[in-house]
């Protein structure tokens, strides 16, 4: 938990994110699942706020198919 939360503080992650990161930083997959699970419930991880983070970020400088493709890319 502590690294995710270390983690949250520099940058938002979607679910897939934040379970992948934790993975790549050799967690086991039952551990990762744990944390995301417990920042899903205390809100700290929103895949509804972290795609619209994305649509504001991406749809200013490109069109709708590079939105989408952020999106789909990031796990949204």
């Amino acid at each position: 938990m502590e690294k995710a939360y270390r983690l949250l503080e520099r940058s938002d992650y979607s679910e897939k994110g934040m379970f992948e990161k934790l993975k790549r930083l050799y967690y086991s997959e039952e551990d990762a699942a744990a944390a995301v699970a417990v920042c899903v419930k205390k809100n700290f991880v929103n895949d509804r706020r972290y795609g619209e983070i994305l649509c504001r970020r991406y749809g200013e400088k490109y069109g709708e198919s590079r939105v989408l493709s952020a999106m789909c890319a990031k796990g949204i």
